[in-house]
């Protein structure tokens, strides 16, 4: 019933000691993962600080006992608890990757343990050694081309062992408990573990190749609805609308699928004439059962533990606690398999049930309020969402880098429809066992909710502003759970007047995210800092154009956050190698991109880089550019001056894009990995000339720039866009001594974070950097505090980055001139004659709003 009276306060649910306890032993088990990586990284914690953190723990815990806190102190024991278990668990991990380097076997018989995933690589699969000394471990055996096992399969294979990196890659295989990877050249035997995932393997086998007879994308969710099979959902523009949306969990099998299942179970049991407790335990066998058959998901065993705990404290007469059923199943888990501490599925389907336990009442009186009595029916499942969603922010945020704002809305439409396929898939399986024909009928009949949630999803998620980038996802992560602890924590209760005020203020800050930050005056360029990879954005008012998208789709939607933008009226990709346009997928559903270019003879055969331009804005807006166009952003000019002809191969270095910026006397030569032999060619051609800002060609390898194209450059300042710690040694020593010898005032992205470039009209231009790397802190504090911490922030930023300084003996190339203003702001300018006019031959994808301009012409030089 709704409360609408102030007076009458809603339910609040206590937090249970328990709920205490398995946080501290999820925290511990993060811990003693990450001590155990230090130490496999070569950075072990030093003894005395293991002394000195036991020492203390040891009068803490008395003092806790001693003033009757006994909450507090078996919480400091499941920490130390956690971290124990995961410096064990991750220590026998350590110990098995060693072994096998050491033993460096080449036969391995090993049993399947997931569905493969696909990436550059090829197709891998996680697996467990079921032979040899280091039996039991985890590996992800890389398949040959044409031969992937189903899950649970054994299998014997040749190949050989490599251990995990001490990198990101490395980190990640480490989370999962993964030893490393065996890259396997042939299989010798595939056949059935003897295990319960083989015992179940045949069904999987079958019931998925019965789901795969739905074509399109409805069926790609209803494999993964009904068998948590994502391989063909896996990287399909629907994919990416379920992300946009907020709806990846409705795939991922958790809760909501185990109840479906339960309630079908129960029902074809009590038609069978079996009393309650056969019933019941009949309905957890069924349950059991069907979360082997989804692939042994942790979000599925967390919601069949809790299922089976609720069942228990019922048939023996106990009360009840949502929060101690969930602290109780997601703690035993965790004590039996550590590394589900680390799995996305599991901490959001925890999340989404803490939400649901502790936050769903009190959503529910705020949304029967707003709703009124009319429409009361509507309260409970849009709570239940607003719940959900909620307590989920924190971790989807921080992964996925973005905040979906019509997730609310696509849960409360989609989930049923998901429900109703998930039902329809499981009895068009039942069905295709009595006969074929029946079979098909029922699965046409499941595929028509799940096209329709494919349908209602890319609706939404072509919503304009259906999802926002964060430009600190984790910081807002931490926003968010502190907001939702203070709604907890205050209780308020509803009234029609603060639940009108509360949905204007929602209202109001989803306008303002989708809105952004306004536009920048005059022509901006920033270098991003998205790591080994290249990410430029150009900004003339309101217009705006990307140079690469970076290697990666959380780097690209946290670099366009940082930057506000949203809207880029085109994406220029320099050449078809990942880290110049693997980002393009972050850019779907945050930002909307008018166009995409690339190299002439880059569209000539299909790539994934055509498949994701033409997902990302259409077939149609895909086009290559050749020396000769330019782009009019503005009052800027963006000239092509390479490659001159069609490219044979569009992923090598010497088919990039050189791009030639330029607004009244300022000049910026954009390179992608061009290095000195098509600098040099189009320096020999007068293409090039002296220039104020050099984005320096491939990272800063060897062979960037030869010393006489420098010496007639001669740049003010040198861009480098680079990762921090990159295996490739980038920039390169004699590169940097280059640019140096050439008076060029060196801004890496791994040193400095995002550069950013103002040009003013007149042709000056000052150069600042966020410091994120640099200095963190004074980073925050702008970020935070605001416009009056910002000259103390460029004062530290300064010191940290040490930006290069010419030599004081030598005379400064001619023409040039520099004027340090203040510290971290340089303002330049160079004397230069005006640039020459071309004549506009051809005009085509002319765009105008207001008075800005976006153009692609052909011009004759």
């Amino acid at each position: 019933m709704c409360t609408e009276d102030a007076k009458i306060r809603p339910f609040r649910p206590s937090i249970s000691p328990l709920v205490w306890v398995a946080l501290t032993l999820w925290g511990g088990i993060w811990v003693g993962q990450w001590l155990q990586w230090e130490a496999y990284c070569g950075r072990p914690l030093p003894v005395e600080w293991v002394v000195l953190c036991a020492a203390l723990l040891v009068p803490v815990v008395a003092m806790l006992v001693r003033t009757g806190r006994l909450v507090a102190v078996v919480c400091v024991l499941a920490l130390f608890a956690g971290a124990t278990l995961g410096w064990l668990q991750w220590g026998v991990w350590a110990r098995g990757a060693a072994m096998l380097s050491a033993s460096a076997p080449t036969q391995f018989q090993v049993e399947v343990l997931g569905d493969e995933s696909v990436s550059d690589f090829g197709s891998s699969s996680e697996c467990r050694l079921l032979t040899g000394a280091a039996r039991g471990a985890r590996v992800v055996m890389q398949w040959p081309e044409g031969a992937v096992p189903p899950l649970g399969s054994s299998v014997s294979a040749y190949g050989h062992f490599k251990a995990a990196p001490v990198d990101a890659r490395g980190a990640r295989l480490s989370r999962d408990c993964a030893v490393g990877y065996v890259r396997a050249r042939a299989l010798r035997e595939v056949t059935w573990a003897p295990t319960i995932r083989g015992a179940l393997g045949p069904l999987r086998l079958w019931a998925s190749r019965k789901l795969g007879e739905v074509p399109g994308a409805g069926g790609a969710l209803l494999a993964g609805v009904v068998l948590g099979d994502r391989r063909r959902l896996a990287g399909t523009e629907a994919d990416t609308d379920f992300r946009t949306t907020g709806l990846t969990h409705v795939v991922a099998v958790s809760g909501s699928h185990l109840v479906v299942v339960a309630a079908v179970a129960g029902w074809l049991l009590g038609m069978a004439g079996l009393g309650r407790v056969p019933r019941g335990l009949g309905v957890a066998l069924v349950v059991g059962a069907y979360v082997v058959l989804s692939g042994v998901q942790p979000s599925a065993v967390r919601a069949w533990v809790m299922a089976v705990s609720a069942a228990t404290a019922w048939a023996v007469g106990r009360r009840t606690d949502g929060g101690s059923v969930l602290a109780v199943a997601a703690g035993g888990i965790l004590l039996t398999a550590p590394s589900a501490a680390f799995d996305l599925g599991f901490q959001l389907s925890v999340a989404a049930v803490a939400g649901l336990v502790f936050l769903g009442r009190l959503v529910e009186e705020w949304a029967c309020v707003v709703t009124g009595r009319r429409l009361e029916w509507l309260a409970a499942p849009v709570a239940l969402t607003l719940a959900a969603t909620l307590a989920t922010a924190p971790i989807t945020v921080g992964v996925f880098g973005m905040l979906s704002l019509v997730s609310p809305l696509a849960n409360v439409i989609v989930g049923p429809l998901v429900s109703g396929a998930l039902v329809g898939g499981l009895l068009a399986l039942a069905g295709s066992a009595l006969s074929g024909a029946l079979g098909a009928a029922l699965l046409k009949l499941a595929s028509l909710p799940a096209h329709l949630s494919v349908w209602v999803a890319h609706r939404l998620a072509s919503l304009p502003f259906a999802a926002v980038a964060t430009a600190m996802p984790w910081t807002a992560s931490a926003a968010c759970l502190c907001a939702a602890a203070l709604v907890w924590a205050i209780w308020p209760s509803p009234t029609r007047f603060r639940a009108r005020v509360a949905a204007a203020c929602i209202g109001v800050a989803c306008v303002g995210l989708a809105i952004g930050p306004p536009a920048p005056r005059g022509l901006s360029i920033t270098m991003l800092d998205v790591g080994q990879g290249d990410a430029i954005l150009l900004r003339d008012g309101g217009r705006s154009l990307l140079v690469d998208a970076g290697p990666s789709s959380g780097a690209m939607r946290e670099g366009i956050a940082r930057a506000g933008v949203r809207r880029l009226d085109a994406l220029v990709v320099t050449h078809l190698h990942a880290d110049h346009y693997g980002g393009m997928g972050g850019l779907a559903g945050v930002v909307d991109v008018g166009a995409v270019f690339a190299p002439e003879g880059a569209l000539d055969a299909p790539s994934d880089f055509s498949m994701a331009a033409a997902e990302l804005v259409g077939e149609d807006d895909v086009s290559t550019l050749r020396a000769g166009r330019e782009l009019v952003l503005g009052a800027t000019t963006v000239r092509v001056l390479w490659p001159m002809d069609s490219v044979d191969d569009p992923a090598e270095n010497s088919a990039s894009v050189v791009l030639l910026v330029r607004r009244g006397t300022f000049e910026c030569v954009l390179t992608g990995d061009a290095e000195s032999d098509v600098l040099d060619t189009l320096v020999g051609s007068a293409a090039i000339g002296d220039v104020d800002v050099l984005k320096v060609g491939h990272h800063g390898s060897r062979g960037a720039a030869s010393p006489e194209s420098l010496r007639i450059m001669s740049p003010l300042v040198a861009l480098i866009s680079v990762g921090a710690g990159n295996r490739f040694g980038h920039p390169t020593p004699e590169m940097l001594s280059l640019l140096q010898a050439a008076h060029a005032r060196i801004i890496r992205t791994d040193e400095s974070g995002d550069v950013t470039l103002h040009i003013a009209d007149d042709g000056t231009f000052s150069v600042t950097a966020d410091g994120r790397r640099a200095n963190g802190a004074a980073h925050l504090f702008r970020r935070v505090i605001g416009a009056p911490i910002d000259p103390l922030c460029a004062k530290l930023i300064d010191v940290c980055n040490a930006p290069y300084a010419p030599p004081t003996t030598g005379v400064p190339p001619r023409g040039k001139r520099t004027q340090r203003l203040s510290a971290g702001v340089s303002v330049h300018q160079r004397t230069r004659a005006p640039p020459r006019q071309g004549v506009v031959q051809a005009q085509a994808g002319c765009r105008q709003a207001g008075r800005s301009r976006f153009q692609l012409r052909d011009v004759r030089r």
